[in-house]
């Protein structure tokens, strides 16, 4: 069987009782739509566990992108010795604040350090101290496999089960057309997005993401039920808040029925 879960967020009790609960084997796949880290206390936890597993595939979310350009910062402010090399490469950006002209470089390279520098703060204010503690707690081999694999999460996958299409990723698609190739959006635009209710992406795919808290999509915050996976025709939204202590949603791709812990 194939299945699908988003937004674990460090809930490594969550993320075991799920997996016992459908009785995960060899023979299922488990796609993981990404913020696995980060609230929690036990994200590098479950991250060691999906590493392990080959028939577990975990996409980027915004969590593991705030991580990745907060790390290194932090890394050179308080364990310069012991992270030099890990965090060797230089620190990219999202988007393109100043036009290509070489008389904006000056301003280009302050604008740059000074979001390097507010990585660490942007994320940790985000939930990221536990994950911080946790990473800079590994020994370096094993800080240096959990860096390697973060940094190679995809932002999107397509996969066909039982005939069905689907389009997997962590938010959604901001500034989406129909005919516009998935590989031409950028991180911002595939980590950040907040659908509605009625969106639509593709007439002839389902779309699954988390991101957004289904209680949040659906405004029913004062509801006592617990949260449940948000569908209409071609869009499921599956983060039903286990990182607000809700529940762990779990699509199943092969008869899209729901489960949950």
């Amino acid at each position: 069987m194939n299945y699908a879960i988003s937004d674990i967020h460090g809930y490594y009790e969550k993320y075991a009782e799920l997996l016992e609960k459908i009785r995960f084997s060899d023979n299922d796949t488990l796609y993981i739509l990404g913020d696995v880290i980060d609230r929690g206390k036990e994200g590098i936890r479950i991250i060691g566990d999906i590493m392990k597993r080959q028939n577990v595939k975990m996409l980027m979310g915004n969590h593991e992108k705030m991580a990745i350009d907060a790390l290194p910062v932090i890394a050179e402010e308080e364990y310069a010795v012991f992270y030099k090399e890990l965090f060797s490469q230089e620190y990219q950006p999202s988007g393109d604040m100043f036009p290509k002209n070489k008389r904006f470089d000056p301003l280009r390279s302050k604008f740059d350090e000074i979001m390097r520098r507010s990585a660490p703060d942007i994320w940790l204010s985000n939930g990221g101290m536990h994950t911080s503690d946790s990473f800079f707690s590994l020994s370096l081999s094993d800080a240096e496999k959990v860096w390697r694999f973060l940094k190679s999460r995809p932002l999107y996958m397509e996969v066909n089960v039982e005939g069905k299409d689907f389009v997997l990723v962590h938010s959604g698609f901001d500034h989406f057309y129909p005919n516009r190739p998935l590989q031409s959006y950028d991180d911002d635009e595939l980590l950040w997005c907040r659908p509605e209710t009625d969106t639509v992406y593709f007439e002839d795919k389902y779309t699954v993401f988390g991101h957004t808290p289904t209680r949040a999509l659906t405004n029913s915050f004062g509801s006592k039920e617990p949260s449940s996976i948000f569908r209409n025709d071609k869009i499921f939204d599956i983060d039903c808040g286990c990182g607000s202590r809700d529940r762990l949603g779990c699509l199943c791709l092969d008869d899209l029925s729901e489960i949950y812990v």
